[in-house]
């Protein structure tokens, strides 16, 4: 079995900035299988029916996008080219959203078509229901930015068997950098494992894989050039200026769903009724795992940092006042995942006007979207992206994801972990 080669190409073009440079972010044709096999393509799975909001909400206030040319496939040749990205199956949603959006980089970096996967729930909510990209992000928006596909046409056009040709493990990995190196080998067997159950498909062996990348001497961009159908794992190795720009359009097209952005300006105006409001992540993963000590995860490590934590908690929750008494701001919100935490109750004797999910009220026809996780934690993110100041917590890609955003509108954004007197405080845990 030989993949088929397409015509090199030239390197990819520097991008045109959209907007003001952003900061730098934290950061083959194969042979066709003729068996018809249903997989998943993200609508007939998805429980939430969104139809009836998405028609008037296309346009937010403050959401004008720059005019760029849309990449459609009406303008896109027989030589169309895709790249599939995926991740791991542990992931929860903002993690599958941060994969996605490497993806999106690299797909925009090689001018290629990107293939919109299925996301699905977090572990803790239903892993096995799978949510499709168009109840989650804004697609005639991104297509401004990208070519997109589904996957049954990358399936149609790239078959169900994959060779090592086919995958790409970052764009410049050093080989000889052997603890990266294995690290990525070890994401692709994860990774590629739970796509090969999603997507009904056939992906090489680690092993395989390894002795491919490790005997070639050309760069693993190179060799991607002539191959018209990727499997993309990683992150990194685009030319930092050109990384910057491409930054700029993700920023400006990868925008959540129309009806997402509608229900958090409702939220909003429960929040702060106009004034200025700060965002608070709190995401405690030791409490996570430790919620009920019945649970295998909960170490005696993870229990030292909740004591930690409770001896602790006055100077957190006063560093937390005292920065958004800084920014004349007294309206409060606290993202969390809905289990109790000690640190909102103190922090409501501090703050009387702080809220929390528990506190907001939607229309009656959306009231289901608090009952739905995925969705919910969606709106969060959206009015948290429009905060005045957020609060973010370490090692959560949902802040990260969110911090990615708002520095393109230059919002400011701090670690819980690094306000004065935290560090000092909590010196060996992440908060």
């Amino acid at each position: 079995m030989q993949a088929h080669f397409l015509p090199i190409q030239a390197a990819p073009q520097p991008i045109k900035p959209i907007v003001s440079q952003l900061p730098e972010s934290t950061y083959k044709t194969n042979v066709h299988d003729d068996k018809t096999v249903a997989i998943y393509n993200g609508k007939e799975n998805s429980e939430l029916d969104t139809r009836h909001l998405k028609a008037n909400h296309s346009q937010q206030a403050g959401d004008d996008i720059p005019d760029v040319e849309e990449n459609t496939s009406s303008n896109i040749t027989h030589s169309r080219q895709y790249l599939l990205p995926i991740f791991f199956y542990n992931a929860g949603p903002c993690g599958q959203y941060t994969f996605f959006k490497f993806g999106l980089s690299l797909a925009i970096y090689l001018n290629r078509s990107l293939v919109t996967i299925p996301f699905h729930n977090n572990h803790i909510h239903n892993v096995s229901i799978k949510r499709s990209i168009d109840e989650t992000f804004d697609l005639p928006r991104l297509r401004k930015i990208v070519d997109l596909a589904t996957t049954t046409e990358f399936i149609k056009e790239c078959g169900r068997r994959f060779m090592v040709e086919n995958v790409l493990l970052g764009l410049q990995i050093k080989k000889d950098n052997q603890q990266v190196f294995e690290k990525i080998l070890h994401s692709y067997s994860t990774a590629g494992a739970f796509f090969q159950n999603v997507l009904n498909i056939s992906l090489p062996e680690r092993n395989a894989v390894e002795v491919y990348q490790r005997n070639n001497e050309a760069s693993s961009i190179e060799l991607s050039k002539r191959v018209k159908c990727l499997i993309f794992l990683a992150n990194g190795g685009v030319e930092k200026k050109q990384q910057q720009e491409i930054n700029v359009r993700i920023a400006n097209g990868l925008k959540r769903a129309p009806y997402i952005r509608h229900a958090a300006d409702i939220v909003v105006q429960q929040i702060s009724d106009g004034s200025p409001y700060a965002v608070l992540h709190w995401r405690n993963k030791s409490g996570e795992f430790c919620r009920e000590r019945t649970i295998h995860f909960c170490t005696e490590e993870m229990l030292d940092s909740l004591r930690i934590l409770d001896r602790s908690i006055d100077v957190i929750a006063d560093a937390i006042l005292n920065i958004t008494k800084s920014y004349n701001i007294t309206s409060l919100y606290v993202a969390a995942p809905p289990y109790p935490h000690k640190m909102i109750g103190f922090l409501k004797q501090r703050i009387p006007t702080i809220k929390t999910e528990d506190d907001i009220i939607l229309p009656d026809k959306m009231n289901k979207y608090k009952e739905d996780n995925y969705v919910w934690s969606l709106i969060e993110q959206e009015f948290t992206e429009k905060a005045d100041l957020f609060l973010s917590s370490t090692g959560s890609n949902w802040s990260d994801f969110v911090t990615f955003f708002r520095s393109a509108m230059n919002k400011p954004s701090f670690r819980v972990k690094t306000l004065p007197g935290v560090e000092q405080a909590t010196p060996d845990i992440n908060i």
